[in-house]
């Protein structure tokens, strides 16, 4: 049991994914998160601190900052994702997502605005106003990297799969194959698609925030109405990568095939002009991104339930190319 300040407790299954996921490493900062998580108060003056419900690889706790008022402490294990998101999401300044009120890479943690009231978009009931939404802050959560960004970008996400898929037995030999291709198709999206932008590149249903301010005049730029985003990646890439993630949990919600591919017609032609790029382009980026998950799936001994499914959409994707 690991114990923070006002006596709060971290739960067994939060401990135990982070020792799962960063072993060693892990293990040695569950031992310095006290401390760290002290560290961060004090020098934040953060009062009324209390744990998130949801806890995945990082700690969040809620908190009243003195000048901001309510806001999100979040602290992670070092590693490249983190210090990405951090950089990310100043880069954003808040066009769409939550601001970021100050970052600290040596303590692995960042001062967030809080959403409010802050339910996820899949208690928008209503898909077509689901797609509306996510289209609106698509046109929004739109950054040009600076010349020395610090970013990583999204082609060598498919080079590191590629590389250690060969460490990775469970990994069939098509799945390789899958990689390769997917390899050759990012590399002729990005010869067609112009200048590269920094991708949220995990825009999804959990990550989109109702919010209870609609317009931040002070900021000059307009807020889809009562919706935010929050936990960039931030990886430099092509813009059609940003519409894949939200498509793939849209099509979970469907058994047959006919219906997926309904929606998906649905989905494309109203990303396609919020994005700027034509349907075809967005199947192709959505492809890219479903073999790179697949690989993830199995590199990370996923449940087979999730690897299939994987293996379903690919073949769905590649069902809808040949008849666009």
């Amino acid at each position: 049991m690991i114990t923070l300040l006002n006596g709060i407790q971290l739960p067994e299954e939060f401990i135990d994914q982070i020792r799962r996921g960063f072993q060693q490493k892990g293990e040695r900062w569950l031992k310095e998160l006290p401390v760290l998580t002290e560290r961060c108060v004090q020098k934040w003056q953060l009062t009324q601190v209390h744990l998130s419900d949801e806890l995945s690889y990082n700690l969040v706790l809620f908190a009243r900052h003195p000048e901001q008022g309510e806001v999100v402490l979040k602290i992670g294990v070092p590693h490249l994702d983190l210090f990405s998101e951090m950089r990310a999401i100043r880069l954003f300044e808040g066009r769409g997502l939550c601001r970021c009120f100050a970052s600290d890479e040596a303590l692995g943690a960042m001062l967030l605005e809080r959403i409010l009231p802050g339910e996820d978009l899949w208690t928008m009931n209503n898909a077509e106003e689901r797609y509306r939404i996510t289209a609106d802050l698509y046109r929004q959560v739109l950054v040009h990297p600076l010349a020395d960004h610090g970013l990583p970008l999204f082609g060598e996400l498919i080079a590191t799969a590629i590389e250690r898929s060969a460490d990775v037995p469970e990994t069939p030999p098509f799945l390789v194959d899958w990689l390769r291709e997917v390899q050759s198709d990012y590399a002729q999206l990005e010869a067609e698609s112009g200048e590269p932008v920094v991708l949220h590149c995990d825009l999804h249903h959990g990550n989109i925030l109702r919010d209870q301010h609609a317009y931040e005049a002070n900021l000059g730029w307009r807020v889809s109405p009562g919706w935010r985003v929050i936990d960039p990646k931030g990886f430099v890439g092509v813009r059609p990568v940003e519409c894949a993630r939200f498509i793939e949990n849209e099509l979970d919600l469907f058994e047959r095939d006919d219906a997926k591919l309904a929606a998906l017609d649905r989905m494309l032609a109203v990303f396609s002009p919020a994005l700027g790029f034509p349907e075809r382009t967005l199947a192709q980026a959505l492809a890219i991104d479903n073999v790179l998950n697949t690989y993830w799936s199995v590199e990370s001994h996923s449940s087979q339930v999730w690897i299939d499914s994987g293996y379903r959409q690919h073949a769905l994707f590649a069902k809808y190319l040949e008849s666009a």
